[in-house]
């Protein structure tokens, strides 16, 4: 079976890869909501290690690997950064990508994923 998007074919296989990798993004995106918005700290700007306050590397930004590539650890004063991080990660790229793995259908998915990214940043 193949997916039409923009008027391509595409296999599922194409179209799973970018679900996980939107959701991955959108879930770092939520951290960024979900634990600035509280504090009226600006979304705009780096992350920052909420100890020593230095602002984190590009390749320690990247959405789940950044993490585990850190060992759950800042780089600068090597304290632990709450596994919350992560796991709304992740719990937001499943989110997004369940719903094409039950549709099979990007017109389905679309407006499901702008709820389920929605929901998981007022719930958390």
């Amino acid at each position: 079976m193949k997916i039409v998007v923009a008027g391509s074919q595409l296999p599922p296989f194409f179209v799973a890869i970018f679900l996980l990798i939107l959701g991955l993004v959108l879930g770092s995106f939520t951290t960024v909501l979900v634990f600035r918005i509280p504090t009226k700290t600006s979304i705009m700007g780096r992350s920052k290690c909420p100890k020593c306050g230095i602002q984190l590397l590009n390749r320690d930004n990247i959405p789940v690997f950044g993490y585990l590539m850190q060992r759950g650890k800042c780089r600068n004063c090597k304290i632990y950064i709450s596994p919350r991080y992560l796991i709304l990660e992740l719990v937001t790229a499943a989110s997004v990508f369940l719903p094409f793995v039950a549709f099979h259908r990007i017109l389905i998915i679309t407006p499901w994923d702008f709820f389920i990214v929605l929901g998981i940043s007022l719930s958390a």
